[in-house]
């Protein structure tokens, strides 16, 4: 016998779900709902990889901001805003993703 999260999830009740969708998006939409209840998994990874992305910007910032030895201003603020375009580029693939197989599967 095989369980899946996305099997698990969909055997939640309503206040369950909502729960879960909550504890992964603070600030959620009916669009990131869906997805986070349709996918649970790749929803999971995806709140990991940004809160790993947060923890390094911040640390990294805190280094910038008393002047830690090495570290260049321009480059953290320049690399910051990679950081953002690639999150943002995730974001698209993720979504691209998810709709194409919304689409293979209708």
């Amino acid at each position: 016998m095989s369980l899946t999260l996305r099997d698990h999830v969909a055997t939640l009740d309503q206040n369950q779900r909502r729960n879960f969708v909550t504890v992964l998006w603070a600030e959620r939409t009916e669009d990131t709902a869906s997805k986070a209840l349709s996918y649970p998994r790749r929803s999971i990874w995806f709140i990991g990889l940004l809160l790993l992305t947060q923890l390094r910007t911040k640390f990294e910032g805190f280094q910038v901001g008393r002047g830690a030895p090495g570290i260049d201003r321009a480059k953290f603020l320049r690399e910051i805003r990679e950081l953002k375009d690639d999150m943002d580029r995730v974001t698209q693939w993720i979504n691209t993703d998810i709709a194409k197989r919304k689409e293979g599967s209708a």
